[in-house]
């Protein structure tokens, strides 16, 4: 089933079909923003684990590396564990490198363009639904102040600032 698209002269008219169709957008905008903070969230779940997984690994490294300041009577200059944890301390820092690439890769990647959209294009969205229906209420207030005015000619003038602001409000409201 296809969903009928709503197009920009339709909207003018502010019929029923207008409005039920803009509800739709307006929920499909909403749900799409709601999935897409989801999504933020879990991936700077990512990016936070992974910077700390970067941290604890260069932590760890420094810590190997330190095996050499200590002094141990027994131990000799040329001990295996001394080389050892130094072989590894440097395959740690290799290891931390990789890391601290794939995590400016995630931030490149992943955060910046799904920052940028929610910022950007779903802001702008909720934005102008809020306009919309600022817009709507007030065009709906001052239609129904027009309509309940008195039939008698007495009141012209209070008949021609309504019409006044009923335009002023239509106008806002196409804009």
């Amino acid at each position: 089933m296809a969903i009928e698209k709503l197009h920009l002269e339709d909207a003018l008219e502010d019929s029923p079909q207008t409005r039920s169709l803009l509800s739709v957008f307006e929920k499909d905008a909403m749900a799409l923003k709601k999935y897409t903070t989801g999504l933020h969230n879990c991936c700077q779940r990512i990016m936070k684990a992974q910077n700390e997984l970067c941290a604890a690994t260069q932590s760890l490294s420094q810590h190997l590396r330190d095996f050499e300041i200590q002094k141990f009577p027994l131990e000799s200059d040329d001990s295996v564990l001394s080389s050892t944890l130094k072989q590894f301390s440097s395959y740690l820092d290799d290891v931390s490198s990789i890391q601290q690439v794939l995590s400016a890769q995630f931030s490149e990647t992943m955060m910046y363009p799904l920052s940028r959209f929610l910022q950007a294009d779903l802001e702008e969205v909720t934005t102008l639904c809020e306009m919309f229906q600022l817009a709507s209420n007030e065009h709906d207030s001052a239609m129904s102040r027009y309509m309940r005015l008195p039939k008698k000619k007495d009141s012209e003038r209070h008949r021609q600032e309504c019409g006044e602001e009923l335009y002023l409000m239509r106008k806002k409201f196409h804009q």
